[in-house]
């Protein structure tokens, strides 16, 4: 009988408290665009479930002849293209770099993306951040 009262004393202490969480979470849902300084951050998830509806950000790990001149017009090759936008602008790169495309693949759905470009459109800089407090 002593197990039926503890087993009934637990049920209900289950019941009447809700769970606790621990951790920290990171919630912000914007995407950041910086129009000046060419770079852009932000959740790729949080993005998705942004009030704005144009809030974009990720990359794109390519094979083929590249859209830009850049670096080598007409020839084919594996290349990331990096895009972010929201309501202000966008701001976006591309690199044949293999060391930047290695870090794209990285890049999951709860990925933290962060990407600067230079004059010519070209990434300067890219990095991804998979931590426990970007999961949704």
């Amino acid at each position: 009988m002593k197990m039926g009262s503890a087993l009934l004393a637990l049920a209900v202490a289950f019941a009447c408290c809700p769970a606790a969480r621990a951790g920290h979470q990171y919630y912000d849902s914007d995407v950041s665009v910086y129009l000046p300084g060419r770079g852009a951050s932000g959740i790729l998830n949080a993005a998705r479930r942004s009030p704005d509806p144009n809030a974009q950000i990720g990359c794109t790990i390519k094979y083929g002849v590249p859209t830009s001149t850049y670096p080598y017009p007409g020839l084919t090759q594996a290349y990331v293209t990096c895009v972010a936008r929201n309501s202000q602008g966008r701001v976006d790169c591309i690199s044949v770099d293999p060391v930047v495309i290695d870090i794209a693949r990285a890049i999951v759905p709860t990925s933290f993306v962060a990407f600067s470009a230079d004059e010519s459109g070209q990434c300067v800089r890219l990095s991804v951040s998979n931590e426990s407090a970007y999961l949704p």
